[in-house]
């Protein structure tokens, strides 16, 4: 049989986003194992200025945009990690080049003078040349990593390191322009030049595509988000990225242009593009823009417990021991509502009839009672409410007191068992403070297992952060 119930009184203790912090006085025991380990995997897509960057002796160079994509794997330890992955980059840059002209010390097929080949100097004028400089990368970045949750479940994460990058296709194509070539012998006098003749003749270029070879890359990286919760397993983010090559490309010994003599007749001139040329410096990979993406948390960090000894600093040998079931079945959580709830029913029946009580007139005054939110630390507020409710509570010492707490769906189930005893235990240990005997109190948790609402909106998950007060005789 069930003692008999003075008063079953249900306080919601809600939790809102509150900043000050009080220091806890009791101590827990406890056997437990937290596991500070959590694995997250991101998928991302974002874009921005992404370019190769280089200075040409001549022409000019625009800087465009370009993609990024791909999906990270960061494994954390406390508030740091270790971020790798895979990338996909795009990069492009335009390079024009008009109205100038190069020269090229040459050697021809043929000669006035025996068929003897002779050196000349080849000049190469360039009209409305336009080449479009595209590439697209593969990278593995591995970067130190590290995070900050914040009290209203936003996470700020960042990460800095190389990635190496290999080219899966890098192209010019020259979408518009002409150059015309002639031949200069200097040993044949100052107007020695030649208009016509083997590869001496106008060439247009426009449609024309170049491969560009370049190597592996060495790039350092770096990113920053933000990111917000939709669930415990999956939240969104964006944020900025940056990276920039370290080895950039060495400029070529080739020209712009080349001679090539195919026959004594016959001769060509090829455009070689700006990347392949000496025309250039060092060309290097560089990028900043934004990017937005999903992460998937795959391991999340835990907290088991057995049992909870909640020891309060006035008085260690009235510690009271709490044995509780991470994951209980579903018709104890039915039981354990049903009690609870004929328990309320009690309650109101009795208030009905006492309607002067004391003890009623000052809980029903000092609720709700305010927590952090995901903490267990009291606020001002909340010790100021809880020592009007203890004041009443001296004048009962028969009252046994249970505080059980509970939680929202936010965080892991582990954890969230944790901080409902955590909640009960910081106020338990105020009232112990303020003359409660220890051996009256008694706390439990439920975590996340009884919701007073449905977890739904963040107006409800508020009122379910809460704390209830079960006094019994």
């Amino acid at each position: 049989m069930r003692n008999r119930i003075i008063s079953a009184l249900l306080v919601s203790i809600s939790a809102i986003t509150l900043f000050g912090q009080t220091e806890n006085t009791g101590t827990f025991l406890s056997s437990s194992k937290y596991e500070p380990t959590e694995i997250d995997g991101n998928v991302f897509i974002g874009g921005g200025l992404s370019c190769y960057t280089f200075k040409p002796t001549v022409g000019d160079v625009n800087k465009r945009a370009g993609v990024i994509a791909g999906f990270d794997a960061t494994f954390w330890y406390n508030y740091w990690g270790i971020t790798t992955g895979l990338h996909y980059n795009s990069y492009s840059s335009l390079y024009k080049l008009n109205g100038v002209t190069l020269s090229t010390p040459s050697v021809d097929g043929d000669s006035f003078n025996g068929n003897t080949p002779e050196s000349f100097i080849l000049q190469t004028t360039y009209n409305n040349i336009s080449e479009k400089i595209t590439g697209h990368y593969i990278g593995i970045p591995l970067q130190a990593s590290f995070m900050h949750t914040f009290d209203n479940e936003l996470r700020i994460s960042g990460g800095i390191g190389p990635m190496l990058s290999i080219r899966a296709v890098s192209k010019s194509k020259i979408t518009e322009g002409d150059y015309t070539t002639v031949g200069y012998y200097p040993q044949y006098g100052n107007n020695a030049t030649i208009t016509t003749g083997p590869g001496f003749q106008n060439y247009p270029v426009g449609g024309t595509t170049v491969s560009n070879q370049f190597g592996v890359g060495i790039s350092a990286i770096a990113n920053f988000e933000v990111s917000y919760p939709i669930n415990r397993k999956i939240m969104i983010f964006g944020g900025p990225y940056f990276e920039y090559q370290l080895n950039g490309k060495t400029p070529g010994n080739a020209p712009m242009s080349s001679y090539t003599v195919e026959s004594l007749t016959e001769a060509n001139v090829d455009y070689a593009g700006i990347a392949n040329s000496n025309v250039s410096d060092k060309m290097r990979r560089m990028a900043v823009g934004f990017r937005v993406g999903v992460t998937f948390i795959l391991k999340q960090r835990k907290h088991s417990t057995k049992y909870k000894t909640y020891v309060p600093t006035a008085s260690k040998k009235e510690a009271r021991v709490i044995q509780f079931q991470p994951e209980p079945m579903a018709a104890e959580i039915k039981s354990q509502q049903d009690e609870s709830k004929l328990k309320q029913a009690d309650f109101w029946y009795e208030m009905e009839k006492i309607e002067q009580d004391r003890l009623h007139k000052i809980v029903k005054e000092n609720s709700p009672i305010l927590f952090n939110r995901s903490g267990y630390d009291l606020t001002p507020e909340s010790q100021k409410r809880i020592k009007n409710i203890a004041a009443v509570l001296f004048d009962y010492p028969e009252l046994k007191i249970t505080l059980i707490g509970h939680t929202c769906d936010i965080g892991a189930e582990e954890q969230n068992e944790f901080l409902g005893l955590s909640r009960a235990s910081s106020v338990a240990e105020l009232l112990i403070k303020e003359g409660v005997s220890a051996n009256n109190l008694v706390i439990d948790t439920r975590g996340e297992r009884m919701p007073l609402v449905p977890n739904v909106s963040e107006e409800n998950r508020i009122k379910n952060r809460r704390v209830e007060f079960i006094i019994e005789d």
